[in-house]
């Protein structure tokens, strides 16, 4: 009987090649595209899952309380593992993680590395990173020890193997010796790195990693199994009451140490930022289900809108003894065979897709076809699509009235015409959701390229200077040999980088109103004409100046927010409320200036407190150069030259600003383009169903356009009557479309930090243009092709 079924199914996709090969084409690309979100989907929310222990561990976050006003940040201070490990005996391990950027060098081979890493000993032994070479249990028990990076041990030894024990030297001009080669870190890690050092190299007897107010780590933690982490949080509130009792803490201020699962880390997002990349990842997953709901549509349209040209075969089969349940299984087994055929196809279509798709999202996306999972995953699709986009057809076509349709009287049920057109409105407003939502995604990315940061980035040249033994002399002998180059207009120092991320987060005392209470700011370390070479707005006070005497304490320029923060007023004359003047650290510390608000970071994060502190005896470690030519190459190619004659051990490394400011943005970038692109292909999907309703439609009109032609009507007259129906039906799905993206893109946008003012109006009037654009180019040329045909033909019968 099966066979049977399979036979005639295939003989009405013959007869019927068109709207066969658009089904098949409309669901192989709807398929495709939903196979390939679901991998890029799979892969966003399998972040750190590849650890053994991926259930146990955890990110320290710090809750700090400041008098009334709460914060939170995941960088901690150095010594809170230790303290951990010590006071709660449910921590099995626990790791600190300080990622700078560096240099290591063998030889001649010379390479400046970002995120290399000081860890403990027990990292490795809380997270599974493969080894290619060394043992992990030892590899980084002892100080001086590295563990490389597949890539960077074919850098800088060009091979991966005999390399154990073999060393490299670091920007301090340490010896570290290789103890292991690991696989490069998989894409779909948070914890990143190109090197992992021994964090008993660092010399920890300095203040820095003694103080608790000092957070410029991150810290993991290894629970024991069936250890509860809630609970265990709530335990940790017993730190923080420790830490007051010794005086470390007040009630004014506190830090609250609490665990957040590894496993969220990527997804619900890091220090400042609103979310991570979850809110992307449920848009990736609504457009893959609107796809796949729009494809399955198509179907149902297209084989009810055709169950004209399959009446006299059905009423045939009811007189030859076919039951109804009979007829609906012949009408499954099509669907489901249609299903099969666009499945491979569209399988096909992934495998080919998906190299390109890995590139461009710079990730590692992989599907296991022969994975049991992912068969099964496969074979549901197949049925689930099928069940759904063929039970509809199935029932409406076997319903069908025996007599009246072997007497050619079959009439349209006016139920199902607005069934069809309750479809086509459904699928339409699907698309015009998803049309409008990549409109607004498009704009706020472009709010956050082009929105003022508040300083000039642009053809500012940044040149890092590495080593201990690069003194403050040897800095300013390369400032002077700038300061002779016509290309260079200005010049200034700083101990970190707008879009590194790469300073430290302190709290600082002070006293308001009589009352002493702390402040948590980002720390940058600069020369006295940084804040007037990036261009930042002094508000009030002074510039840092190297002249100027405040009582023999660092002098300090703070930005609006900190002042907010503070609680001071930038307006009030009252010394006690006026932020100039106002000492820090009893007295170590002195305000001069306050600046206007600007971002260091990216726009997914909001603006925190920031100090610029002048202390003339600190080395900076970056110089930035502001040029003044077009011809920046050459002038790049003079700051190489002037750095080659005062540093002689480290490579030259430069880079502009603005560049690296923008590299904040290339996951976004890349999710935009991304979400554009499936955006497209899902309104081709929709339109592809259009052009196959639109022909049948129009078959049946075919006389009525005929007897228009001979009544006068021009070519323009019959494609406005013939298209308004649907014209109609894609501005009743932009209406209902537009109450549906205001609440849920104003949701998204709630969700960042700082939100593009989303001109809407201007939005939906565009989209629906172009809705009803595309909706009038697909179904024209069928109107057309109709238009053309000779009346006579037509009507010759009549």
């Amino acid at each position: 009987m099966f066979k049977n079924y399979f036979i005639i199914a295939l003989r009405s996709f013959r007869r019927n090649r068109l709207y066969a090969s658009l089904n098949i084409l409309g669901l192989a690309v709807g398929i495709a595209c939903f196979m390939l979100l679901y991998i890029y989907v799979s892969h966003e929310t399998s972040y750190d899952q590849f650890h053994a222990k991926s259930d146990r561990l955890y990110r320290t976050v710090l809750h700090l309380k400041i008098y009334d006003r709460e914060m939170s940040q995941v960088a901690t201070s150095a010594v809170l593992a230790p303290t951990l490990k010590k006071e709660y005996p449910e921590v099995e391990r626990v790791t600190r993680f300080m990622s700078r950027q560096g240099l290591l060098s063998n030889q001649n081979r010379k390479f400046v590395v970002d995120d290399l890493v000081f860890v403990d000993a027990d990292f490795l032994d809380m997270f599974d990173f493969e080894f290619i070479q060394g043992n992990p249990q030892k590899a980084l028990l002892n100080p001086k020890s590295i563990v490389l990076t597949e890539t960077y041990a074919k850098k800088l030894f060009r091979t991966t193997k005999n390399i154990l024990n073999k060393t490299v030297e670091d920007k301090e001009g340490r010896k570290l010796a290789v103890t292991g080669v690991v696989k490069d870190v998989p894409t779909n890690s948070s914890v990143k790195f190109n090197g992992l050092i021994s964090f008993n190299t660092q010399a920890t007897n300095s203040t820095m990693f003694k103080a608790w107010n000092s957070n410029f780590l991150n810290t993991y933690v290894l629970l024991k199994k069936n250890t509860d982490y809630q609970l265990f949080n709530k335990k940790l509130y017993s730190l923080k009451d420790k830490l007051t009792k010794e005086g470390v803490f007040d009630n004014k201020f506190s830090k609250l140490a609490a665990l957040q699962p590894l496993n969220e880390v990527y997804l619900k997002g890091y220090e400042g930022a609103n979310e991570g990349a979850q809110k992307f990842v449920f848009i990736f997953m609504a457009v893959a289900g609107f796809i796949l709901l729009i494809a399955c549509i198509n179907y149902m349209n297209m084989a009810t809108s055709g169950a004209m040209n399959r009446a006299k075969e059905v009423g045939i089969r009811k007189v030859v003894g076919s039951h109804r349940n009979q007829l609906i299984k012949q009408f499954m087994l099509e669907s489901l065979l249609l299903v099969s055929i666009a499945t491979l196809l569209a399988l096909t279509l992934v495998e080919l897709s998906l190299p390109y798709l890995s590139a461009f999202s710079g990730k590692q996306l992989v599907f296991a076809w022969f994975n049991a999972s992912n068969i099964l995953l496969i074979i549901a699709l197949i049925f689930v699509v099928g069940f759904l986009s063929g039970l509809y057809p199935a029932f409406f076509i076997s319903a069908f009235n025996t007599i009246l349709v072997l007497k050619g009287k079959f009439i349209r049920n006016s139920k199902t015409a607005r069934l069809r057109k309750g479809l086509v409105v459904f699928q339409f407003t699907l698309s015009a959701i998803i049309i409008i939502s990549t409109w607004v995604s498009f704009q706020q990315f472009d709010y956050m390229m082009n929105k003022s940061l508040g300083y000039d980035n642009t053809k500012v040249y940044v040149v890092p200077f590495y080593g201990a033994d690069n003194t403050s002399n040897k800095l300013q002998v390369f400032k002077n040999k700038l300061r002779q180059n016509p290309n260079v207009k200005a010049i200034a120092s700083t101990s970190a980088i707008p879009g590194e991320q790469n300073w430290n987060s302190n709290a600082y005392r002070y006293v308001h109103q009589g009352e002493e209470n702390s402040i948590v700011a980002d720390v940058f370390l600069t020369d006295t004409d940084y804040s007037r070479f990036m261009g930042f707005k002094l508000l009030k006070g002074e510039q840092l100046s190297p002249n100027m005497r405040s009582d023999s304490s660092m002098q300090l320029l703070v930005n609006e927010e900190f002042v907010k923060k503070a609680g001071w007023n930038l307006r009030s004359n009252d010394p006690k409320d006026n932020p100039i003047g106002q000492k820090l650290e009893k007295g170590r510390m002195t305000i001069v200036g306050v600046f206007k608000d600007v971002h260091v970071r990216s726009l997914h994060y909001k603006i925190k407190p920031m100090m610029l502190v002048y202390r003339p005896k600190v080395a900076l470690r970056y110089v930035q150069v502001r040029l003044q030519t077009n011809d920046l190459s050459k002038s790049v190619a003079s700051l190489q030259t002037a750095f080659s004659d005062v540093e002689k051990r480290f490579p030259f490394a430069g880079f502009f600003m603005d560049q690296k400011f923008a590299k904040e943005y290339v996951e976004d970038q890349k999710r935009v383009k991304l979400f554009t692109i499936f955006s497209g292909l899902t309104v081709l999907v929709a339109c592809l169903g259009l052009f196959g309703l639109a022909s049948f439609t129009i078959a049946q009109r075919t006389k009525e356009i005929g007897i228009r032609k001979v009544l006068g009507a021009s070519m323009q007259q019959i494609l406005q009557i013939v298209t308004r129906d649907f014209v109609v039906l894609v501005v009743i799905a932009n209406l209902i479309a537009i109450p549906v993206v205001l609440y849920f893109t104003n949701v998204w946008l709630d969700r960042f930090a700082y939100a593009a003012s989303i001109n809407y109006l201007v939005i939906f009037f565009m989209s629906g243009l172009a809705a009803v654009g595309i909706a009038m180019l697909t179904i024209s040329w069928h109107v057309l092709q109709a238009a053309r045909v000779n009346p006579v033909e037509v009507l010759k019968d009549e």
